[in-house]
């Protein structure tokens, strides 16, 4: 997207080490698919499961989902409905932006506090997976929280960064900072261009 390679100069710490978690979160992805695929192969054409991928796909899924959660956030992707906020005035839409944030940030602390819950009970119980693996069910547990408390860290950070713009009265650096504006601009702006594209064609044909 255009608007995210434009902010990518401008990323601070917390915007790059967000970037790297999805990066992560994306390999665990891929290597899920490819462990399923290589057992799917097996199940066929061996009669052999060998890796367990249903299970570990499961827990890097999970992973993955958590650690995409403040790359989510830092690049504006999270879905938004935006039909009536674009018609507010600037400040309003700084307000209901930093609401959300808020909202977000809240949010995000119910996801981190039950997730290290879910590890300290297994911690306890010394809880292990089912399967053959006999997984230590701390383990994906602890890397899962561990992406959800990044995540609510970040929109704490973020929830801080608007209250303090807004008190300061600079409506527009709240709007860049968690506002939808740039997102707007460019789809207008790929509206354009797709509509100029279609012109040239038919002018071709």
């Amino acid at each position: 997207m255009k608007a995210d390679n434009m902010n990518q100069g401008k990323e601070g710490l917390i915007e790059r080490l967000s970037r790297r978690l999805a990066w992560v979160g994306g390999g665990i992805i891929l290597a899920s698919a490819v462990l399923v695929t290589f057992d799917v192969l097996g199940r066929n054409l061996f009669n052999v499961t060998a890796f367990e991928s249903l299970e570990l796909s499961v827990y890097g899924y999970a992973i993955a989902v958590a650690f995409a959660f403040s790359f989510a956030l830092t690049s504006k992707t999270h879905i938004r409905i935006d039909v009536v906020i674009v018609r507010l005035p600037t400040s309003v839409r700084a307000v209901l932006d930093v609401i959300a944030m808020l909202a977000l940030f809240g949010l995000a602390l119910v996801f981190a506090y039950y997730g290290w819950e879910m590890f300290r009970t297994a911690m306890r119980m010394n809880a292990r997976s089912a399967s053959d693996l006999q997984i230590l069910l701390a383990i994906p547990q602890g890397i899962w929280a561990l992406g959800l408390t990044w995540f609510a860290f970040v929109a704490g950070i973020y929830s801080l960064r608007g209250i303090v713009l807004l008190a300061r009265g600079r409506m527009q650096e709240v709007q860049a900072v968690m506002g939808i504006e740039d997102g707007i601009k460019e789809a207008l702006e790929e509206s354009r261009e797709g509509l100029a594209a279609a012109e040239i064609v038919e002018i071709k044909q």
